[in-house]
């Protein structure tokens, strides 16, 4: 690519844009693509485990309530607004 002009504090024009720097650019944008698809595949994996955890404690918590018949007699108790960001 060739610049037509510059001036202090402007963007720079360009008159030409050839294959070469098309194929760069294809590339570039591949490259970045990838390192997304791979920080999402990372992030996926992360809730994927932080999901399982939560089901077995979910499966935990029934097994007890099963176990000491607490079905019926357990209570409620609403959490503070600040406490699950306390937690982490």
């Amino acid at each position: 690519m060739r610049p037509i002009a510059t001036k202090p504090g402007s963007e720079t024009v360009w008159n030409e844009l050839n294959r070469t720097d098309l194929q760069r650019v294809k590339r570039d944008i591949e490259t970045r693509r990838s390192e997304m698809l791979a920080r999402h595949a990372e992030e996926l994996a992360d809730l994927d485990a932080d999901q399982a955890e939560l089901t077995v404690i979910d499966e935990a918590i029934d097994a007890v309530v099963r176990k000491f018949n607490l079905g019926h007699s357990a209570e409620i108790v609403p959490l503070e607004r600040g406490a699950l960001s306390r937690v982490s």
